[in-house]
C-alpha cells in the first residue's frame, strides 16, 4: 500500500497537473489577457520545476488532445515554448509506461490469482504486489491482496489494502467486502455492518450479497459471544466443562492404540451435548482431530478395505456420532466440520466403499448438515457436488438401511439454488446416467424413496440447462416410460400414486422445451398417458393432462387422428365437466384446442359429448385468461362443424364473445373476433345480434390484433 508521503506526492502531482492544464488552455486561447496570465504561471512553474515537470507517478491526467488547435502559439517566449513540448512529450511517454506497465500487472495479477485458488496466500500477495511495482493504481491488486491478507490473518494489513482501494475507486464493491471481513475478524462486527451497508449507498442492486454478508457477521458476532462465555464456564472450574477440555486433551496425545481413541470419542459424544461444550470442542482441538491425529485419520483411510479391522469400524463410527453432537444446532461448528481439509472427500469415500454401518452414520450426519442452513450452505461449497448428487442416488439404489435418509438430503440441498449450477453442465456425463439407472431400477428402492428422488430431480428440471438436457436425451425419456408403464398398471395402488405424481410432474417440467428426440417419441407417450386419464385419481388425471398439453403439438397428422380414435377429445370434455382444479382445465382446454384445430374428428366427438357445447361455453364465461382465449379458439373451430353454429343461437355466446374483447389481453381480443366473425358468417342469425349489439364496430377494433 502507498505510504503517506506517497499520498501527498500523488496528491501535489495532480494539482500541478491542474495547473499545468489551466497554462495549456489559456495559451491556445484567443484572449491576449488569458495568454498572458497563462505566460506567467508557466515562468512561476519553470522556477518551481527547473525547466520540467518530475514525478515518481506513471499516472496523468493530462489531456493531449484539446480541442482547440494544439500549435504553440508564435508570440510565446522560446522558453515557455519548450516547456509546453516538454509537456506533451512527456504526458505521451507517461502514458505508453503505463499502458505497458498495466499488461504486466495483468500478468502479476493472474498469478496472483492461481497462487490464492491453490491456498498460497503468502505467495500470492508477493504477485499482487510485484504488480503494483508496475501499476500502482490498479484496483484490483489492492482488493485482491485484501483478501489474500484476510486468508492469512493479517488484518490491519487488509484494512490498509481496503483504504486504498477506495481511495482509488470509491464504488469498489470488493473493497467494502474485505473491509467488512477483516473487520469481522478482528471482532469490530458493527463496524463491518457498517463496510457492509456502505455498498447499498452506491449499489443499491447489491442487497442481496449485503444481506448475506450482514448475516455472516452477525453469525460470527454469535460464535465470539459463545465462546467467551464457554471459556468463562471452564476458567470457573465447571465439571463438565474441564471433563470435555480434559478429554479433547488425551484425544489430541499421539502414539495410542486405536482401542484407546474409540473408547475416548465414545466417552466424549456423551459429554457434547449443549451449546457450552460443543463450543468448547471446536475451541480446544476438536476438529484437529480429523487433521492431525494419525490414529483417527488412519482408520478412516483403512475403513475402505475390504475386510479391515472391527475396531477400525468402531472407531469411525464413534467419530461419525460424536459429531452428530457437536454440531447440532450450532452453525459456527457446522462451518468448521465441513471446511476440515479433505473431510468432504472423506466423507464421499466413505458413503461409497465403507462397510455398511459405517455408510449409514455417514449419511446421518450429512443428513443433520443438510437441515441446518448454514450447513447447508457450506456443503454446497466445500463439497464435490457431482461426486455428492451422483453418491447419494448409488445410496438410494444400492441400500436398504438409510437410503430415505438419502432422498432427504437430496432435496434439502435442491432448496440451495447455488446446488444445481455446480453440475449444471455436466449433468449428461454423469447425474443423468445415474438417474436413469436408478429409474431402470426403482423396484429394488426402498419404499417411499423413489418418490422423493422424482421430486428432486422435478426441482432439478426447473433449471433450463438440465431441463434441455433431459429432453436431449433419448435414455431420460425411456426410462421415465418405463416407470410409467409399471405404475400405471396398479395406479389404484397408493404406492402407484406416490410414484406417478411426481414423476408426470417432472415430465411436464422437461416437456417445457423442444428436441428432435420428444418428437420422435410424442406418440409413444401419449399413448401412455392417455391411459391414465381413465383412472379415478384427479391428481394424476390432472398431470397426465397437463404432460399431452406440452407434447401434443409435436403430433404428426397421423398421430393425432390415432388419439381421436382413442376418444381423447370426450376425455378431455368429462374433464372439464368434473374437475374443479384451474390448472387442470388450463391444460385439458389447450389440448382440446390442438385437437379440434387439427382434426374434423375432434370437432364432431366435441359436438356429440358436449350438447350445444354447454361446458365450453359456461368456461368462457370464467376469469381465467388462460382458459378464456383457449376456449373462445376452440369454440371458433368446433362451429365448423354442420349443427354447431345453429345449435348456439338463442345462446348468450355472441354476447359473452362481445363482452370478452373488452380487455387488455391482445390474445383474448384476436380469439374473441375470430370466432365471432366465423360465427356471424355461418348463420344469419348471428350475424343480426352481432349488429343489434353493436359488435360490428367492436369487431372492426379487434381485427388489428388478428394476426
Amino acid at each position: 500500500m502507498a505510504s503517506g508521503d506517497d499520498k501527498l506526492d500523488l496528491n501535489d502531482f495532480l494539482q500541478r497537473v491542474d495547473e499545468i492544464e489551466s497554462v495549456v488552455k489559456g495559451f491556445n486561447s484567443g484572449d491576449e489577457t488569458k495568454q498572458q496570465e497563462s505566460l506567467d504561471k508557466a515562468n512561476k512553474l519553470l522556477k518551481e520545476t527547473g525547466g520540467q515537470e518530475k514525478t515518481k507517478h506513471d499516472r496523468t491526467l493530462i489531456n493531449t488532445t484539446s480541442s482547440h488547435s494544439s500549435k504553440i502559439p508564435d508570440n510565446i517566449p522560446e522558453d515557455q515554448a519548450g516547456f509546453l513540448r516538454s509537456l506533451e512529450a512527456d504526458a505521451a511517454d507517461r502514458a505508453r509506461k503505463r499502458k505497458e506497465g498495466g499488461k504486466v500487472a495483468m500478468v502479476w495479477k493472474e498469478k496472483g490469482n492461481e497462487e490464492f485458488k491453490a491456498g498460497n496466500y503468502q505467495k500470492a500477495i508477493e504477485h499482487y504486489t510485484e504488480g503494483m511495482n508496475h501499476l500502482k493504481d490498479m484496483v484490483v491488486l489492492y482488493t485482491n491482496r485484501a483478501q489474500a491478507y484476510n486468508r492469512l490473518g493479517d488484518y490491519d494489513n487488509a484494512l490498509k489494502d481496503c483504504e486504498a482501494a477506495m481511495f482509488l475507486g470509491p464504488k469498489t464493491v470488493k473493497a467494502y467486502i474485505h473491509q467488512g471481513k477483516a473487520y469481522v475478524g478482528q471482532g469490530k462486527y458493527e463496524e463491518a455492518i457498517k463496510s457492509y451497508e456502505e455498498i447499498l449507498t452506491f449499489d443499491p442492486k447489491q442487497r442481496k450479497i449485503v444481506n448475506e454478508y450482514i448475516s455472516n457477521a452477525n453469525q460470527a458476532r454469535v460464535a465470539a459471544q459463545a465462546e467467551s462465555h464457554a471459556a468463562q464456564v471452564f476458567q470457573s472450574g465447571d465439571v463438565q466443562a474441564s471433563s470435555v477440555v480434559q478429554v479433547l486433551d488425551k484425544l489430541n496425545t499421539g502414539d495410542q492404540p486405536v482401542i484407546y481413541y474409540d473408547g475416548g470419542m465414545k466417552i466424549l459424544g456423551t459429554m457434547i451435548k449443549d451449546d457450552t461444550s460443543r463450543t468448547l470442542f471446536r475451541t480446544h482441538g476438536g476438529f484437529k482431530l480429523f487433521t492431525d491425529n494419525a490414529a483417527i485419520t488412519g482408520c478412516f483411510k483403512r475403513v475402505l478395505i475390504p475386510g479391515c479391522a472391527e475396531d477400525t469400524i468402531d472407531l469411525v463410527c464413534a467419530c461419525l456420532e460424536t459429531l452428530q453432537n457437536v454440531i447440532r444446532d450450532n452453525d459456527e461448528n457446522n462451518k468448521c466440520m465441513v471446511r476440515i481439509h479433505g473431510f468432504p472427500d472423506a466423507l464421499l469415500t466413505v458413503l461409497g466403499n465403507a462397510p455398511a454401518t459405517v455408510q449409514t452414520r455417514c449419511i446421518r450426519l450429512m443428513l443433520l448438515i443438510s437441515q441446518n442452513a448454514v450447513g447447508r450452505a457450506a456443503m454446497v461449497s466445500q463439497f464435490d457436488n457431482i461426486r455428492l448428487l451422483v453418491g447419494l442416488m448409488t445410496f438410494v439404489q444400492n441400500s436398504k438401511t438409510g437410503a430415505e435418509d438419502a432422498a432427504k438430503i437430496l432435496n434439502n440441498l435442491a432448496l440451495e439454488k447455488k446446488f444445481v449450477g455446480h453440475f449444471s453442465s455436466r449433468v449428461s456425463e454423469e447425474v443423468l446416467p445415474a438417474f436413469e439407472n436408478l429409474m431402470h431400477n426403482c423396484d429394488k428402492v426402498q419404499s417411499g424413496v423413489f418418490p422423493s428422488c422424482l421430486s428432486f430431480m422435478g426441482n432439478m428440471a426447473h433449471d433450463v440447462t438440465i431441463r434441455r438436457e433431459m429432453c436431449n436425451r433419448h435414455e431420460f425419456w425411456d426410462a421415465s416410460l418405463s416407470v410409467m408403464t409399471r405404475y400405471s398398471d396398479n395406479v389404484t395402488q397408493p404406492y402407484s400414486h406416490e410414484v406417478l405424481h411426481p414423476l408426470l410432474g417432472l415430465l411436464i417440467n422437461v416437456a417445457l422445451e423442444t428436441s428432435d428426440t420428444l418428437k420422435s417419441l410424442a406418440p409413444e407417450i401419449c399413448k401412455k398417458t392417455i391411459t391414465l386419464l381413465q383412472c379415478q385419481d384427479d391428481e394424476i388425471k390432472g398431470r397426465a393432462t397437463g404432460l399431452l398439453s406440452r407434447v401434443l403439438p409435436h403430433l404428426s397428422e397421423d398421430a393425432m387422428t390415432d388419439l381421436c380414435d382413442r376418444h381423447l377429445p370426450k376425455d378431455l370434455i368429462e374433464i372439464l365437466q368434473s374437475t374443479t382444479d384451474d390448472t387442470t382445465k388450463r391444460y385439458a382446454t389447450k389440448t382440446l384446442t390442438v385437437l379440434t384445430q387439427s382434426k374434423e374428428d375432434a370437432r364432431r366427438e366435441v359436438f356429440q359429448t358436449d350438447k350445444e357445447l354447454r361446458t365450453l361455453c359456461s368456461l368462457l364465461s370464467g376469469s381465467d385468461d388462460v382458459i378464456i382465449a383457449n376456449i373462445a379458439l376452440c369454440i371458433g373451430y368446433c362451429s365448423q362443424v354442420p349443427g354447431v353454429s345453429s345449435s348456439l343461437v338463442g345462446s348468450r355466446i355472441i354476447r359473452t364473445l362481445l363482452a370478452k374483447t373488452d380487455t387488455t389481453n391482445s390474445t383474448i381480443k384476436q380469439n374473441c373476433a375470430i370466432t365471432l366473425a366465423k360465427l356471424a358468417s355461418s348463420d344469419p342469425r348471428h350475424l343480426k345480434e352481432v349488429q343489434e349489439l353493436g359488435g360490428i364496430g367492436i369487431l372492426n377494433s379487434c381485427m388489428k390484433h388478428v394476426k
